[in-house]
């Protein structure tokens, strides 16, 4: 399984956070090119090409995801979601957070069940 809070905030985004943000994380750990989502799509591409996500056979995998990435929220899902679907993922969900924001995007390359 991989878990990943890549960085997700866009260049225009980046602008309109708080400075208490700014100050304790450096830019490059938040902002990412193409609307936030460069990260997710390198991660996306490597974890299915030479083995990238290795296949279990465990019957625990049934129940796991195996791929789990922060977004930004709802702008960010259907780009994320489209491009998993092109790298062969199958099983897609979106998880949302407390304040009901989605907050994550869940994915499986197949079914093992």
């Amino acid at each position: 399984m991989i878990l990943s809070n890549p960085p997700y905030v866009t260049n225009e985004e980046y602008k309109t956070l708080k400075d208490d943000v700014k100050l304790w994380e450096d830019k490059i750990a938040l902002v990412a090119e193409k609307d936030g989502t460069a990260f997710h799509e390198r991660i996306a591409y490597h974890t299915t090409r030479n083995n990238g996500l290795l296949r279990f056979k465990d019957s625990i995998q049934n129940y796991l995801p195996q791929l789990i990435m922060e977004i930004g929220g709802s702008h960010q899902v259907r780009k994320v979601i489209n491009y998993l679907k092109s790298c062969g993922f199958k099983h897609l969900e979106v998880w949302r957070d407390a304040a009901k924001k989605d907050r994550c995007v869940v994915a499986k390359l197949q079914n093992f069940g």
